[in-house]
């Protein structure tokens, strides 16, 4: 299980800031997705592994990652306790970024 709490307004169409706290054994989603954009994380307390396709990355407190969102990935909880991440997604600020947010795809 993973509880996200955002820490600014939803409103901006570029950027989400939020603290994820997630249960031990808990991850972000149940399979690896992607999305347009780069993902920052800094983990606050615990254990996580952030998994992509072919890699995993383990962060523990105090460590970053940085990574292009449109590799598929998910993070999970490896520690005994609630892991808390402050993630942050910086959207793709395109065309084809703004078509993708707003769910007008061009065939």
């Amino acid at each position: 299980m993973c509880r996200r709490e955002y820490l600014m307004h939803l409103d901006d169409p570029y950027l989400e800031v939020a603290e994820l706290i997630i249960e031990p054994g808990g991850h972000t989603r149940p399979h690896l997705a992607n999305h347009s954009g780069r993902d920052y994380g800094i983990v606050i307390t615990g254990q996580v592994v952030v998994e992509f396709e072919r890699r995993s990355e383990t962060l523990s407190k105090g460590d970053y990652i940085a990574f292009d969102a449109d590799v598929a990935h998910r993070t999970v909880n490896v520690s005994k306790s609630p892991a808390r991440v402050l993630w942050i997604i910086a959207h793709d600020r395109s065309e084809a970024g703004a078509q993708r947010r707003s769910g007008v795809v061009d065939s």
